[in-house]
């Protein structure tokens, strides 16, 4: 369809147009009269033939040339001739060449692994084997159908470009281009390009090759200037010069100026951003997560536990004292390569806890701040969130079994109450968590619970109150009225979200207001609606 149009617009090479087609298509896919297509084509077979006569391709060489010597010690003219009398039918296909030195890459790749590691043929599939294999093929250097194959450490090699151009109802080669490639290196450098100008063919009028539109050079560079000032081209050129140093030193001036002003708004918003996070901001010292600092090697991990909001979350351990005593813990990661305000974000977490000493809060043992992936350390929970242990216990619900003690009323209510004390003593140290939830509160090998994720913690400072100012994702199936109508956080609203807390434990984990849109809890809330109560739950709850 694009062929004809262009043949209506008289865009073809007659009219000095040079087309680029792709070398895939069908042997006879400008004839009208026999393609089936789904959108009426209004041309005829001439007319298209017409419109692509002239049109160029590229494509990579499919073969070496037929004097090359190939694996098998004989020219690849040898193994074609060779090949026609077996299998005829596979010369059909341009990819034959590429399909033969592909099975010849992997069985050398495979001799050498035999040669050194025969074992690894019992086990293929192996990670550690499959590797090996891989660096196998990307050693290989040899002479095949299809070219040279070498990878250069790049996940592919180089190969010979035909420069091919269709007429007569036929595609010719007219040139190549062949890359200079580096040895060891996937980078080309440069090449050398040949046409066969005999075997080009071109349709304008004259059969001159076609202007691409660039106006001839002026006799000055700067003539229109040295008219405007009826000066010679040479002063007309000290005269520009002149100009353009006055510009530059009007911009450098201007830039300096700009990126001062810059920096100071930039130290600035991070002053602000960092009061806004619980951070106390120093031009020399902008936190004292120092004295927590450990140091990496005092840091081991051992197994993935999740992912966290700004990175992976791992299990391990860790020497406190640096010291022979080890503590199981768990390490928060930041991804390598975050921006100031994800790595602000990220310790404020830490910012928060290290002001905290409670039984049910999650301490904090230290941070690794030095190096990047930045560490943030604390106590290790056996059993993980409670929204995870409460939902992996249904079935013991009413059961009979010795299991059944670990989700008992009397255990529920002990954890509830632990969450209880932990958000006293949060209130008591003037901060709001904003994010109570069952899935931030972690169960330790005792199966006491204490509160954990202080990503979004707060302190209140000089007012019994927060007052969220920044864009972000929000809790808000947990949030109290207030929190979504004005932005407004307190102790009370802390307390909303632990009533939503025990809707979770009381449900083993059912989720709030189950079957609605975030959008339809935040007017629900707004308008005074709450939690349905489950049946059976006792007045005292």
């Amino acid at each position: 369809m694009v062929m004809c149009e262009a043949y209506k617009l008289d865009m073809t090479a007659k009219q000095g147009y040079v087309w680029f087609l792709p070398v895939w298509l069908g042997r006879n896919w400008y004839d009208t009269s026999i393609n089936d297509n789904k959108e009426k084509i209004n041309c005829s077979r001439a007319e298209m033939i017409e419109a692509a006569n002239g049109y160029f391709s590229l494509t990579h060489a499919f073969y070496a040339s037929n004097d090359s010597i190939m694996q098998e010690n004989k020219t690849v003219g040898q193994w074609k001739q060779s090949v026609a009398k077996t299998g005829p039918a596979i010369l059909n296909s341009d990819y034959a060449g590429f399909a033969y030195d592909g099975v010849w890459t992997y069985a050398m790749a495979l001799n050498q692994l035999a040669k050194e590691d025969p074992e690894a043929l019992s086990n293929l599939h192996s990670d550690t084997t499959a590797s090996k294999l891989v660096q196998y093929i990307q050693k290989l250097d040899f002479n095949g159908v299809s070219g040279h194959i070498k990878f250069r450490g790049g996940p592919s090699r180089f190969s010979t470009i035909n420069i091919v151009q269709w007429y007569n109802e036929n595609q010719h080669i007219v040139g190549s281009f062949n890359p200079n490639v580096t040895h060891n290196r996937a980078e080309i450098n440069g090449g050398n390009l040949t046409l066969y100008d005999p075997l080009i063919k071109w349709y304008t009028e004259n059969g001159a090759v076609p202007e691409d539109g660039t106006l001839p050079p002026p006799t000055c560079a700067l003539e229109g200037l040295a008219k405007a000032f009826n000066v010679s081209c040479q002063t007309a050129a000290i005269i520009l010069n002149i100009f353009l140093v006055a510009v530059l030193l009007i911009i450098v001036v201007v830039v300096v100026f700009y990126m001062k002003r810059k920096y100071a708004l930039k130290v600035e918003k991070t002053k602000n951003y960092m009061r806004s996070l619980g951070i106390p901001f120093d031009m020399h010292n902008t936190s004292d997560l120092d004295k927590w600092e450990i140091r990496r090697e005092c840091v081991v991990i051992n197994r993935k536990l999740g992912e966290g909001a700004f990175g992976t979350v791992y299990g391990g351990e860790v020497s406190v004292d640096n010291n022979s005593n080890w503590t199981a813990a768990a390490v928060k990661t930041l991804k390598v390569g975050s921006t100031t305000e994800e790595k602000l974000d990220f310790l404020s977490e830490a910012e928060a806890m290290k002001r905290f000493d409670h039984k049910n809060i999650v301490k904090l043992l230290g941070v690794c701040t030095k190096e990047e992936p930045v560490y943030t350390i604390m106590e290790f929970m056996l059993y993980g969130d409670l929204k995870t242990y409460l939902l992996a216990r249904r079935h013991l619900v009413k059961s009979d079994i010795e299991e059944s003690e670990e989700v008992s009323p009397k255990r529920l209510t002990n954890m509830s109450l632990d969450v209880a004390r932990g958000l006293s003593y949060l209130a008591e140290m003037k901060f709001v968590h904003r994010d109570i939830a069952s899935r931030n509160c972690l169960v330790n090998a005792q199966r006491s619970v204490k509160i954990g994720d202080f990503g979004m913690t707060r302190a209140m400072f000089d007012n019994d109150y927060y007052k969220f100012t920044r864009r972000g994702m929000l809790p808000v199936r947990w949030m109290s009225p207030e929190s979504l109508a004005l932005g407004v956080f307190t102790p009370s609203s802390d307390i909303w979200s632990f009533g939503v807390l025990l809707y979770e434990i009381t449900t083993f984990g059912n989720f709030p207001f189950q079957g609605k849109s975030n959008a339809q809890v935040l007017e629900l809330v707004k308008d005074g609606q709450t939690l349905d109560i489950p049946k059976g739950t006792k007045p005292q709850l």
